[in-house]
């Protein structure tokens, strides 16, 4: 009777043993947590009452999580200028004070740059939809429209790329224009092959978008072997 009581003894014993080693090892953990959860980080503080009082702060990474979860944002305020000091309007250039976490204010922001450089569009703003580039006019002639032969049995045209135009059409035949095609815009030379020398060819071209075509630029001529 006494060898079974021993052996109870003793195994409460180790068990004492066990939670002493865990209960331990759990309280190391916190501390560690601890001490790793006082690093400082950057949120960009958004108070709910009055949003347009953001500004930077410094917290410890175990209050990171508070922040993030009530609106602010992870990072300096700086990062996220264009964001917090959104009007609505997409006209205007939405940023900092240079220097200062201050939107500028509405009246000074620069308006949006629409500008496409294409002269046959209008360019406009939306408040909305932002930029507008609506296309009003048929594209130019084509300019420097030349012909010459690589070979005696090939003519290459080539002209200046046109400024809107969508796509180009030429037109060519022996003696006479007799059949035309379309080319990709931003194409400025074709190549024609397989042709006959001797005989005088003759090309011309104009450029076209969704409003329209130029007029024809005029015949040239090219004899494969001469020109």
């Amino acid at each position: 009777m006494r060898l079974i009581i021993t052996k109870v003894r003793y195994r409460m014993r180790r068990s004492n043993w066990f939670a002493v080693v865990v209960g331990l090892g759990v309280v190391l953990g916190f501390v560690s947590f601890g001490i790793a959860g006082n690093t400082k980080v950057n949120v960009c503080h958004i108070p709910p009452d009055s949003p347009w009082n953001f500004h930077t702060i410094s917290v410890s990474e175990n209050a990171w999580f508070t922040h993030i979860a009530h609106g602010d944002k992870n990072g300096a305020c700086g990062l996220f200028a264009e964001q917090l000091c959104d009007d609505k309007h997409a006209c205007t250039i939405d940023a900092f004070i240079p220097g200062t976490e201050s939107c500028i204010l509405m009246a000074d922001r620069d308006p949006v740059d629409c500008d496409d450089g294409n002269p046959a569009t209008v360019d406009s703003c939306d408040t909305v939809l932002g930029c507008i580039n609506q296309m009003v006019a048929a594209p130019p002639v084509p300019t420097n429209f030349s012909a010459s032969a690589p070979s005696t049995m090939s003519v290459l045209i080539s002209w200046d790329d046109t400024p809107s135009e969508t796509y180009y059409e030429l037109g060519w035949g022996p003696s006479f224009i007799a059949t035309t095609f379309i080319v990709p815009g931003d194409t400025t030379s074709y190549l024609f092959t397989g042709l006959s020398s001797g005989i005088s060819y003759h090309f011309d071209i104009r450029a076209c978008n969704a409003i329209g075509c130029s007029a024809w630029h005029g015949v040239i001529g090219c004899t494969p072997s001469s020109c």
